[in-house]
């Protein structure tokens, strides 16, 4: 009895050993992993910002923040808890055969005569689990991105009645998951039993020749003395947990092999210099706010010189043909034309987010690509608002000052609000300035459309730019607030030295600029003042004055909306994928049918969106970015 006991004693250190060898070496895996997620995202993050605007149009949207989450957690989940997994169960089948074959090999070799069996039905189970989890993942993905298109657009599906048929369409997605998982299922079953047969076909194996060895009275070489049947239970239990160890070893094996194919992916990106143009990020005080290390270059005239420029996605399709013009310091100048004539294309090569393909783009006489060593040296000088604010998930204080290399006062940021007349606004919200705003891929709920505008309007002034570009940046104000921003402007234009583009649709916004540049089809084919551009009779800005006129005379006779209150299609100066397909660039001909076009559509949704099989309904900011697809 004294031995029984010691014997439980020495199991009982074993287990306390193990409970703090097993916490304290899972912590370490835990943190190192986590250590480096959070380094090789930072990495990948900083990577991506640091590409210029011409690489992001050639790929997706919802890939960069997928590989950001799903691939560094991947990584993370291979060389964390699935190594502590594989190290342990490695360990377990050394030292469980190993003792196997040292009390008595003769029996251990025997119950190996069965491991083919196990090793192929464990196959056949493994690759049925792993196929039902990537296809049903595909299935239930196809049918969340259908939930999820339907949930995000209710008003519409409940304004045109087709709630039954989304819920059809939803239906059908999970009847294809359904088949195919009963179908999966059946595999699955299959292997599951050819793996218990095997096993238990293995220890009636391991018993008869064991038992028979007992009876017969053999000699084990392992004591010099006869088998008995402890050493028949020590050896079967040492092959139980050697296999057991074996077959949790190999599970890890796939999350490796996701881990490597996702560090391969993540550290390309990390790695790939070709099309980087910006410098690494700029040092931050310890305020956060960036350290400035170029000096501001003082705007007196830009110049595009024989410009040429085609998208790097379509390369084929010439946006800008052989565009020559000056802006001068202090004037007010427009772009006009149709949709797709170029104009949101030269605001974005002045900005530098693009590089000409020919020609130059001058600031002073000198090229923008040799000034200052850092494109932002240029973008500096320039004050944006686009038709479609962005407002980040933040403060309105925090909004106004987002950027800035310094720390702007409670006065300026005032005045700047008051310049832009939405001070008044924001001072009746309850909590002020520090109203949360909402995010722009959110919706921005917490405040209007035109009251982000002005936001985004007093933002850029904050910035005391010499250039102040405004993408039809009154397209969402009313006609008292875009009067009060107007007036604005003209009052910085006629007290500073502020030179102002305007991107216009409306013609009777641009009335008074110095310059009025008219684009069609890519080239320059007119400049000069308003009147002078209205006299020429047979001129693309008389043809273009006097289809406003007559469209907003019949809409007053018809009583429709006038379109002179109708936005163009470019939405800022960095056009987005749609934009540029549907815009600058060609349109291709599209001989598809609906039926593949919405299957399409849907698939990429899916990819870029997957989720566990539990999670059918889902939401999330992918699928904005594949509207357009």
């Amino acid at each position: 009895m004294d031995e029984i006991s010691k014997r439980c004693l020495y199991l009982v250190y074993i287990g306390l050993a193990a409970l703090v060898l097993a916490g304290v070496w899972h912590g370490l895996l835990t943190f190192t992993a986590q250590s480096q997620a959070t380094t090789m995202r930072r990495a990948y993050f900083e990577a991506v910002l640091s590409h210029d605007v011409a690489w992001f149009d050639t790929i997706s949207p919802a890939e960069l923040p997928t590989r950001m989450t799903e691939d560094v957690t991947k990584v993370q989940n291979a060389i964390g808890f699935k190594l502590g997994v594989f190290t342990m169960n490695l360990s377990m089948f050394t030292f469980g055969y190993v003792l196997g074959f040292v009390r008595g090999w003769k029996v251990c070799l025997v119950a190996l005569a069965a491991m083919p069996v196990v090793i192929a039905a464990s196959a056949i189970l493994g690759h049925a689990m792993a196929q039902s989890a990537n296809e049903s993942q595909s299935w239930y993905a196809r049918a969340g991105a259908v939930a999820e298109e339907v949930l995000s657009s209710i008003r519409t599906v409940t304004m045109m009645g087709t709630q039954k048929h989304e819920v059809t369409r939803y239906t059908n997605s999970l009847e294809e998951a359904r088949k195919g998982g009963t179908r999966l299922g059946f595999q699955a079953g299959l292997g599951l039993g050819l793996t218990f047969g095997a096993v238990y076909f293995s220890y009636a194996l391991t018993f008869w020749y064991g038992g028979t060895l007992v009876r017969d009275g053999d000699i084990n070489d392992a004591t010099n003395e006869p088998y008995n049947g402890g050493d028949i239970l020590t050896i079967f239990f040492s092959l139980i947990m050697g296999t057991f160890g074996l077959g949790q070893a190999l599970a890890p094996m796939q999350a490796f092999n996701i881990g490597r194919s996702s560090a391969t992916d993540i550290l390309e990106l990390i790695d790939d210099e070709t099309s980087v143009v910006e410098p690494p990020l700029p040092p931050r005080s310890s305020d956060g706010k960036i350290v400035v290390s170029y000096s501001v270059p003082k705007m007196q005239k830009m110049t595009l010189d024989d410009v040429c420029f085609s998208y790097p996605s379509r390369p084929d399709v010439q946006v800008l043909k052989n565009v020559t013009l000056d802006i001068e310091i202090g004037q007010k100048v427009a772009f006009v034309g149709e949709s797709g004539s170029g104009k949101s294309t030269i605001v974005a090569l002045l900005e530098r987010f693009y590089d000409p393909t020919s020609g130059r783009v001058l600031l002073n006489g000198e090229d923008i690509r040799t000034l200052g060593g850092s494109p932002q040296c240029v973008r500096s000088i320039f004050g944006y608002v686009g038709q479609e604010p962005i407002l980040f998930a933040a403060s309105i204080k925090d909004n106004l000052a987002y950027g800035l290399s310094y720390t702007p006062t409670d006065e300026e940021i005032k005045a700047a609000c008051k310049r832009a007349n939405v001070h008044s606004f924001i001072s009746s919200l309850p909590e002020g300035y520090n109203t949360y705003c909402g995010s722009s891929s959110g919706g921005g709920s917490q405040i209007s459309g035109g009251q982000k505008q002005r936001v985004a309007i007093a933002r850029a002034l904050l910035r005391n730019p010499q250039i102040l570009l405004l993408d039809e940046a009154t397209s969402a104000l009313d006609n008292e607030s875009e009067l009060m921003v107007q007036e604005t402007i003209d009052g910085l234009q006629r007290t500073s030295q502020l030179t102002t583009i305007s991107i216009a649709h409306r013609l009777s916004t641009i009335r008074n600029s110095d310059i009025i540049f008219v684009m069609k089809s890519g080239s320059l084919v007119e400049q000069g003042t308003h009147e002078e551009l209205i006299g020429k009779s047979q001129g693309v800005y008389h043809s273009l004055v006097a289809a406003q006129q007559a469209a907003a005379s019949e809409a007053k006779k018809g009583g429709r909306p006038s379109l002179l209150r109708q936005p163009s299609n470019v939405s800022s100066s960095v056009p987005s994928h749609g934009d540029r397909q549907a815009g600058e660039q060609s349109k291709l001909v599209d001989t598809r049918t609906e039926k593949e076009i919405e299957r399409e559509r849907i698939d990429a949704i899916a990819k870029a969106y997957k989720v566990e099989s539990k999670a059918v309904f889902v939401s999330g900011p992918v699928e904005k970015g594949l509207r357009s697809v």
